[in-house]
């Protein structure tokens, strides 16, 4: 999953979807992740049973620029689900439907404006 970083605007961003995993397991595996991607945004979707549990993590320094509940509120929105949260860590749900796909791989060009 490590393997999935890209560098956007100077800033490491993780996206990645996770099969099987629900919103309880999602932030046990954020909270793993933040701690090899110190300064970086993360956004984790798990895709169980026909919903998508959605989580983004955004390094302190970073949110100054984009923040974990906007990347959520963003997402959710696209998707049909609700969710926010702090600057620095939100979480939300949505339905799984077919423009899933296309709307996360949206979003690592609406985290780049966001951070450009």
């Amino acid at each position: 999953m490590l393997d999935d970083v890209q560098t956007i605007a100077g800033t490491p961003v993780l996206i990645s979807t996770l099969s099987g995993i629900d919103g309880k397991s999602i932030r046990t595996l954020m909270d793993d992740i933040k701690s090899k991607l110190p300064d970086s945004v993360i956004v984790l979707i798990g895709d169980k049973d026909d919903q998508l549990a959605l989580a983004a993590s955004v390094a302190k320094p970073v949110t100054a620029k984009v923040k974990a509940g906007d990347i959520i509120r963003h997402l959710a929105g696209e998707l049909g689900g609700k969710g926010g949260g702090k600057p620095d860590y939100a979480q939300g749900g949505a339905p799984k439907s077919g423009n899933s796909a296309a709307v996360i791989s949206a979003l690592s060009a609406w985290i780049e404006t966001q951070l450009s």
